[in-house]
């Protein structure tokens, strides 16, 4: 097979067709784990860093220039959605992000405005810079699943069990699923711009959908998902739709008409296949193999690609990388797969 540029083997990785070798990236791959990351961003504080075209597109890159990886997932977070529409969001240091004025009732719900785009043109900005240093490379943007977003609305931030949401949902569910119309039309804004600008791949992120049952996510929040998902696919994009920390809703988000689904480690990659029907898999490595010995985590990724078999399979961790990531146990996993040069062919 002819050597393809990292940005064909993505896409056709995408649509479970053949390629040269497996693309591999990891979610949070621009991160603290990276020298280069901590020492561009130790006088600039986050939201700084990443409403900073050029410096975001410069933390973007720093894992493309390092690793050589397929995929350069645009320096942002699912939250910046959120000022958009009237939510005005801070991120403190070490405490993650806050929600200033919590969304917990109909006329809070009803408040929130419409996603105004130019609010989000700082992300443009780092998707053409990106582009523009490297045009061979699959550009990956990403959004928050509307639940997700109305989760942290709800919650003002962070949580433990997400009770309150929980609770919102179950007790109002007509005021509820407006939130998450809401939230559905905030990430859309987001998702717009970086297409616009020359995103590749979309990612939705449904972060938290793990504290709900596969009964309640279906009937509550699929449809919302999945809006999402056909308006990226509308667009010509495909979509990967990653729910974290959820095996259970494994058959359930591939419901959705999204072209891959992310999988996390609980969930071998055969035995996702199955459950999937043989949908394209983004996964599956424990992120905290990145924190091991090379030869570990080299081993774990033999296996993983042997697991997910034939089909399209997209080589990432099941979640973000950590800071305790060690630079030279990620550098031998994307070694490994480049070298591994079967031609992985549809079912």
């Amino acid at each position: 097979m002819t050597t393809m540029t990292a940005r064909e083997r993505f896409l056709a990785a995408c649509a479970g067709r053949p390629v040269d070798h497996v693309p591999v990236w990891f979610m949070r791959q621009a991160g603290r784990h990276l020298p280069e990351y901590r020492a561009l961003r130790r006088d600039m504080d986050f939201w700084t860093s990443l409403t900073t075209p050029d410096v975001a597109a410069r933390i973007t890159l720093q894992p493309v220039e390092r690793y050589g990886v397929d995929a350069a997932v645009l320096f942002s977070d699912i939250l910046v959605a959120l000022p958009a529409i009237g939510a005005p969001v801070t991120f403190e240091g070490g405490k993650g992000p806050r929600v200033l004025e919590p969304v917990r009732d109909a006329e809070a719900v009803d408040a929130l405005g419409d996603a105004s785009m130019s609010d989000l043109s700082f992300l443009a900005g780092t998707c053409r810079a990106v582009r523009e240093a490297s045009p061979d490379i699959a550009i990956v943007g990403f959004s928050g699943a509307p639940f997700t977003l109305a989760a942290y609305l709800v919650e003002g931030g962070g949580s433990k069990d997400w009770a309150k949401t929980r609770a919102f949902l179950h007790d109002d569910p007509e005021t509820f699923g407006r939130l998450l119309d809401k939230t559905a039309t905030a990430a859309e804004a987001q998702i717009d711009v970086q297409i616009d600008a020359g995103t590749d791949v979309i990612q939705i992120f449904d972060s938290w959908a793990e504290v709900l049952s596969a009964e309640v996510y279906r009937d509550v929040v699929l449809p919302h998902l999945s809006r999402l998902v056909t308006h990226v696919q509308d667009r010509g994009l495909p979509c990967i739709a990653f729910a974290k920390g959820s095996p259970h809703l494994l058959e359930v988000v591939a419901e959705s008409p999204a072209a891959v689904i992310g999988v996390d480690w609980r969930v071998p990659l055969d035995v996702a296949r199955h459950r999937t029907s043989g949908r394209p898999l983004q996964g599956n490595l424990d992120p905290a193999l990145m924190a091991a010995a090379p030869e570990v985590a080299v081993a774990a990724t033999r296996q993983a690609l042997a697991a997910a078999g034939p089909g399209g399979h997209i080589l990432n961790t099941g979640h973000g990388l950590s800071p305790e990531a060690r630079p030279e146990t990620v550098a031998a996993v994307v070694k490994y797969v480049q070298s591994a040069t079967l031609v992985k062919e549809a079912p």
